[in-house]
């Protein structure tokens, strides 16, 4: 609870599931990503409301979030994951959400 705390946000701990070979399990999801000054912002379609989305860089899992009511990711650029998506998107690679 500290942790939630200090960072403001809410963690669920999960066990990790098994991947396919291809390293990625799911079907992969259209987002349109806009990177501010302050966060970096991904917008899904309606139907992905409330859903668990993984954030996949260059194959590689970045992070799991959950989608809000309005079908958005929002991550702060302070925190460390912010920083390293909003430098991805400026480097060109490749970000892909997996649900």
């Amino acid at each position: 609870m500290a942790i939630e705390q200090k960072l403001g946000i809410s963690i669920d701990v999960e066990e990790l599931k098994e991947k396919h070979e291809s390293g990625i399990e799911g079907q992969e999801i259209r987002f349109e990503a806009n990177v501010t000054k302050k966060a970096v912002e991904l917008y899904m379609d309606e139907n992905m409301k409330d859903k668990d989305v993984d954030i996949y860089v260059n194959d590689e899992l970045l992070m799991s979030a959950r989608t809000g009511k309005d079908a958005v990711i929002k991550i702060s650029k302070k925190h460390k994951i912010g920083k390293f998506l909003s430098d991805s998107f400026d480097a060109g690679e490749k970000v892909k959400l997996v649900i």
